[in-house]
């Protein structure tokens, strides 16, 4: 075996393999550059990152979200997801641990501020809900998980760029 094939073997057997929701969001980044080129300058969160978040927090990060901070770290352009900053701070997290002392249900993950209220993941079902400690209605579901709130916000960021 050549140079060239142990290299090409080497390369296959590491293939990262994508599930059809994550092609798909790939693939709208990848088409829109001139709007997501430069719209996730956050840091790429290791496999000991997410166990030492998971850890703090006290719970499992869905799967979803999980691979958001492996693959982009944090960021959006008309959206701005949690994750690890550019200084390798785990913005989630911190935000996650202060809201819980106002009112922010243990099971949930904050992963988008908007100033009056917080997106959060479900950390047990991976549902997206909006939560504000000011709003007596509690959570209020949005999105059936990460992948389509990922891409209800790639696509809010494309109508107006």
């Amino acid at each position: 075996m050549g140079l060239f094939e142990k290299f090409k073997k080497k390369n296959e057997t590491h293939k990262e393999s994508y599930s059809k929701e994550q092609k798909e969001l790939k693939f709208i980044i990848q088409q829109n550059q001139a709007i997501f080129g430069n719209a996730f300058l956050g840091k790429r969160a290791t496999d000991a990152e997410i166990t030492q978040a998971e850890q703090k927090l006290a719970l499992k990060i869905p799967d979803p979200f999980i691979w958001f901070l492996k693959e982009y770290g944090c960021g959006g352009y008309w959206f701005d997801i949690m994750g690890y900053c550019k200084n390798g701070k785990p913005e989630f997290v911190e935000i996650t641990l202060e809201q819980r002392k106002n009112g922010l249900p243990e099971k949930y993950i904050i992963i988008e501020d908007c100033d009056e209220f917080y997106y959060c993941i479900d950390s047990v079902s991976g549902k997206i809900s909006s939560w504000s400690q000011y709003d007596k209605d509690g959570i209020r579901e949005r999105f059936d998980n990460f992948y389509k709130f990922f891409k209800d916000n790639l696509q809010n960021a494309m109508d107006n760029f």
